[in-house]
């Protein structure tokens, strides 16, 4: 997740008069599990939280 943070804009306003702060890491994902399908692969599941703003 870290290269894609860094691979793009996600900025965050911390106050209404701030231009915003760019987000370079989203930390340690809050759910990491496994998946396997049917036909025996297994898939590695990572998820974040991921605040979208308010207009």
């Amino acid at each position: 997740m870290d290269h894609i943070v860094k691979g793009i804009k996600y900025e965050r306003k911390v106050t209404s008069s701030d231009i915003g702060v760019r987000i370079t890491s989203m930390g340690d994902p809050l759910y990491t599990g496994s998946h396997v399908d049917r036909w025996g692969r297994r898939w590695d599941i990572h998820q974040w939280l991921m605040n979208t703003p308010t207009r």
